[in-house]
């Protein structure tokens, strides 16, 4: 997990991956903030499972699908681990990402509390319902990840997962 998580974040897509996830999760609440002029964050909480199902598929399409590309998947077969660990490293290190960038998203919380008074209680159960959003969809595209050599396809599987999942 930690040598998977150190390669997500030495890689400045990662931070651009970030950026785009703080940024498309904030867009529609500022959007409402601003043109409703009431600080609320039930459209936060609508369009973030939304936006956890795309950006966790695009964070694990490569787990996976990239070793067999490169050719390392034999030789992380053979290190001294049982291939359960070798999975829950890589879904470890892609759910601490996402748990990251949803970190990143505290700042709407922050500035509802700050305008008002609202119910912690709702807030709190929506970030820990969006982590356990992101747990199942990390999951999800690290098994499509694992079963094609495609990054694509496992994108497009992981995203179909987790939109259908909402509807």
């Amino acid at each position: 997990a930690r040598r998977e998580l150190a390669q997500l974040f030495h890689s400045p897509l990662a931070y651009v991956f970030l950026l785009l996830m703080v940024f498309a999760a904030q867009f529609f609440h500022a959007t409402t903030v601003f043109a409703m002029g009431q600080a609320d964050m039930r459209v936060f909480f609508d369009t973030l499972p939304w936006v956890i199902a795309v950006f966790s598929a695009l964070i694990t399409m490569r787990s996976w699908a990239e070793e067999r590309q490169d050719n390392t998947y034999e030789m992380l077969l053979t290190f001294p681990m049982r291939v359960r660990e070798l999975v829950l490293g890589k879904w470890l290190a892609a759910f601490a990402f996402m748990a990251v960038a949803l970190a990143g998203t505290f700042m709407v919380a922050i500035s509802v509390f700050s305008l008002g008074h609202p119910d912690p209680g709702p807030v709190w159960a929506g970030y820990s319902g969006a982590l356990l959003f992101a747990a199942m969809t990390t999951a999800a595209g690290v098994f499509f990840s694992s079963i094609t050599r495609s990054q694509l396809l496992a994108a497009l599987l992981s995203i179909v997962v987790g939109v259908l999942t909402l509807l």
